[in-house]
């Protein structure tokens, strides 16, 4: 069975060349779009549709994988009790676990939200014409942090709804 890094890394160096291809693609469709007949232009935009759908679609899948992976490696981290990174031959990581919680929406319990809103120092009017919306990492931040610090959840959060979300800081060696 291979190793991840020996799957993968292949993998990053023909996506890396197939990147420089359509940017050099991109470039030269781009220079001579507006001397094309109709019909190649809807061909044309019908095979970037194409090409946007698997970019996107890799991006998904490589996220996701991404995410279970740096799950693991904060699990084992965390049982490990190093506190210490992890250096690797490509980079170190510093694993993060923050803490938080689902957070009430404005249209399925709009009493949490204005509760959470109201903590947070939201006047009324500002939470009835929705000019303000919280921003998702910053909230896991405060969340954390509140919570690291013995202090209770924010109020309109569902304290028996909470889970973990796990994070890599990479740098790349040098």
């Amino acid at each position: 069975m291979a190793d991840c890094v020996s799957t993968l890394a292949p993998q990053l160096e023909a996506l890396t060349k197939l990147h420089a291809d359509l940017y050099e693609a991109f470039v030269s469709v781009r220079k001579t779009a507006t001397t094309q007949d109709l019909e190649k232009l809807v061909d044309a935009a019908c095979i970037l549709r194409d090409i946007e759908k698997l970019g996107d679609d890799l991006r998904t899948e490589s996220k996701m994988l991404a995410y279970l992976i740096a799950k693991l490696v904060c699990m084992q981290w965390a049982v490990l009790n190093t506190g210490k990174p992890i250096r690797g031959t490509l980079c170190s990581a510093s694993p993060q676990v923050r803490q938080m919680a689902v957070v009430p929406n404005v249209n399925r319990d709009p009493d949490g939200y204005r509760r959470l809103m109201k903590f947070l120092g939201c006047p009324d009017e500002r939470i009835d014409d929705g000019v303000f919306h919280i921003h998702w990492p910053k909230l896991v931040d405060y969340i954390t942090d509140r919570l690291a610090n013995g202090l209770p959840m924010p109020e309109g959060v569902d304290t028996s709804k909470t889970y973990d979300i796990y994070s890599l800081v990479i740098r790349k060696n040098r």
